[in-house]
């Protein structure tokens, strides 16, 4: 069973805030102020290291590329 297999199995919640925050950022016109909300949200359940890692790094990524300000973004 692949990692990822295993994230979706033992963590169905992070599954459906990770298909909720590509949703608004993908939607037209994008929200993101509603994706960004989804991925902070994945902090109030206390992942396992290695997804609250991951989450840190998609919410920089989109923090860098739509924040107008990015010396606060970082």
């Amino acid at each position: 069973m692949a990692s990822s297999d295993r994230t979706s199995l033992e963590h169905p919640w992070y599954i459906a805030l990770l298909g909720l925050a590509e949703h608004f950022r993908t939607s037209n016109p994008p929200n993101i102020r509603l994706c960004i909300h989804c991925l902070q949200s994945v902090f109030n359940c206390n992942p396992p290291p290695h997804i609250e890692a991951r989450t840190h790094l998609q919410l920089g990524n989109i923090l860098l590329t739509h924040a107008k300000n990015t010396d606060i973004a970082r």
